[in-house]
């Protein structure tokens, strides 16, 4: 019976091994991801550089199609809805962006080295709204922000108590008219993603020596100095990251804006941002080869601001802290 059992070892074991050292057995477990990734990756990326240089509406089929050369650029260049929904992009990161890294890094540090009792919740509190559906959210915040809704009353009892005329004179506010509608926006956008930026910021804070904040303690520093000298500095990889994630992911702001302006741009675009430009264009007006050609300037634009973001942080020594 020993034997048989040995035996049995034995043969499994070279079978495993046999199957390790076997490369079509490697592809062939790569095959569904290499499948999917062609199917929903590869080749939306390739048709969309192909049809940005196409005259096409998917209606008529793939024999409409025509050969434009790069009059699709040259529409999106000179179109001026381009141009505000580029704006309104950029104002909205630089706004929510500023927001939620300060907040952060606030709060971050805060959790580490200030806050004691419910430190747990709080940090779960803060996260919270990352993993919450951001469509859900919009679609709360709609409700919040509109004349009759609960910011509103709230502002209006506020002006009633403490006799504000002036404030009682604006109410209702529409913050979804062209004056209000891109901080609505990032008012959102902010606290979505603090939580996650909070988080990274921590993770940098936790690896810094204990030692360092004794040594300038002894040197009679209080809290803003070990901040500013100590944390701040030895957080830039952590801050670089942080920040190219946020230029990256609010450059390709959809969501939020979309529900909030209910899909139409806002009054006078206010709140267009380049994404929705880029649905608006491909399926509201069926032109597939203009929607393409500022799909891949976004993405150049994207590559140019991570491309300065990294020459920045790089010259200042940012990426090279060494602990």
């Amino acid at each position: 019976m020993f034997v048989f059992r040995r035996f049995g070892e034995s043969m499994r074991k070279r079978f495993f091994k046999g199957l390790l050292h076997d490369h079509r057995t490697a592809y062939l477990l790569l095959l569904p991801f290499m499948l999917l990734f062609a199917v929903f990756n590869a080749f939306p990326i390739f048709f969309s550089a192909f049809l940005s240089f196409q005259s096409w509406n998917p209606v008529k089929g793939l024999s409409s199609m025509k050969f434009v050369g790069l009059d699709n650029f040259y529409y999106a260049f000179t179109d001026d809805a381009f141009w505000v929904s580029l704006v309104n992009t950029i104002k909205i990161t630089l706004v929510s962006g500023l927001c939620q890294h300060l907040f952060a890094i606030t709060l971050a540090y805060s959790l580490l080295h200030i806050i004691v009792r419910g430190r747990r919740f709080l940090k779960a509190a803060i996260f919270l709204p990352y993993i919450t559906s951001s469509v859900a959210v919009s679609l709360i915040v709609f409700n919040l922000f509109s004349p009759v809704g609960m910011v509103n009353e709230l502002l209006s009892g506020l002006a009633t108590k403490l006799h504000l005329a002036t404030l009682a004179a604006a109410l209702p506010i529409n913050f979804f008219d062209s004056d209000w509608i891109r901080f609505t926006i990032a008012n959102q956008v902010t606290w979505k993603f603090t939580g996650i930026n909070t988080v990274i910021y921590m993770t940098g804070l936790a690896s810094i020596s204990p030692d360092l904040y004794e040594a300038i303690e002894l040197d009679g520093a209080g809290r803003w100095q070990k901040f500013r000298y100590i944390a701040l500095p030895l957080l830039a990889p952590f801050i670089f990251f942080a920040t190219l994630m946020t230029l990256i992911g609010n450059m390709q702001l959809f969501n939020e804006p979309m529900i909030l302006t209910q899909g139409t741009g806002g009054v006078d675009n206010s709140g267009l941002t380049v994404s929705m430009y880029v649905y608006k264009t491909g399926w509201s007006y069926l032109d597939m080869g203009t929607a393409s050609a500022i799909s891949w300037i976004l993405f150049l634009l994207i590559a140019v601001v991570s491309a300065l973001v990294f020459w920045g942080f790089g010259k200042r020594g940012g990426l090279n802290n060494e602990r």
